[in-house]
């Protein structure tokens, strides 16, 4: 996958999310934030042991969140 296809994704997959919510990019994309970070909240403060790869996905998901928003931020999106 090139940049250009990761772009697209990204655009037609907050559009979805902005289509299900009825809402904005950004307000689209932190209810998605939102559910990695409860997770990532639960595994801290839970006594059950995690795997390496559970912790990677969550802390990985919720970083790519971030840098999209911050992308969506950066360029002015108007999330409409």
């Amino acid at each position: 996958m090139n940049q250009k296809e990761f772009n697209e994704v990204i655009v037609r997959q907050t559009a979805h999310c902005k289509f299900m919510l009825n809402t904005t990019s950004k307000a689209a994309l932190m209810g998605m934030l939102s559910k990695h970070l409860i997770s990532v909240s639960d595994m801290c403060m839970d006594e059950q042991q995690y795997s390496k790869e559970q912790w990677d996905e969550k802390i990985t998901d919720s970083i790519n969140y971030f840098l999209i928003l911050c992308a969506i931020v950066a360029f002015g999106s108007t999330g409409r």
